[in-house]
């Protein structure tokens, strides 16, 4: 048993170390695509995808990392101060990738249309968002699940219906990726337990890596083939 137990934790060290790691490079790599980049959407959407992927290491370390939120009810330690922060940064930063990455699509729609009603919606989510974390810091009751839920749902639902309107081929193929990635996220909180041992944490740690990865190929998918093709945007 206490085999068992120790395998778990370690292999369950060695995913949150993958996780960061794969999420760190591909912030690096967003961000460096983004410089060779000319188109101010594109530049936009790289500088998002970067911004996702610290919030998804972030979201590693507040998810799997002993005595976090998904392990235990009450979290302890340095997560129990620090934690609320975290979470609440990596949720705003995944709302608002969802944000600019929305009316990205609306505007390369031929038609233009407003999928979801989503320049009206977004100003009541953000208010949303903003009440709960205001709320949670204010009376200490934990109302973060919420806005995480927020960005998963919206850009499950919204990613999809962007990339089969849009008419811009390098900027559908990002959207397909993200669609990927929310999508993948939506589906693993549907069955995320709210305690969970270490041998399940590594489970549910496999999601947060292939994000990652979907990111990665997100942010790539905006880079120009070559400095001749980068010039030719221009």
């Amino acid at each position: 048993m206490s085999s068992s137990i120790g395998q778990a934790e370690v292999a369950l060290t060695a995913e949150i170390v993958l996780i960061i790691a794969l999420a760190v490079y591909g912030g690096y790599r967003a961000l460096g695509i983004r410089h060779a980049l000319f188109s101010r959407t594109y530049r936009n959407q790289a500088l998002a995808a970067a911004v996702a992927s610290l919030a998804l290491a972030f979201l590693a370390l507040t998810n799997l990392t002993p005595g976090s939120y998904s392990n235990s009810g009450s979290p302890t330690g340095f997560l129990a101060i620090i934690g609320p922060i975290f979470l609440t940064v990596t949720y705003s930063a995944l709302f608002y990738m969802v944000d600019i990455t929305a009316r990205a699509g609306r505007f390369s729609d031929p038609l233009l249309r407003d999928t979801l009603h989503w320049s009206q919606v977004r100003k009541v989510l953000w208010a949303l968002n903003i009440l709960c974390i205001v709320l949670t810091f204010v009376t200490r009751i934990f109302l973060l699940l919420f806005t995480f839920l927020l960005p998963i749902v919206a850009g499950a639902l919204l990613f999809p219906v962007l990339a089969k309107r849009t008419g811009d081929i390098v900027l559908r193929r990002h959207l397909a990726w993200l669609g990927a990635f929310f999508a993948l996220f939506f589906l693993s909180v549907l069955f995320y337990p709210s305690v969970a041992t270490d041998t399940e944490l590594v489970f549910d740690g496999i999601p947060l890596a292939i994000g990652a990865l979907f990111l990665t190929m997100s942010a790539r998918s905006l880079a120009p083939l070559s400095r001749i093709s980068a010039t030719e945007t221009a």
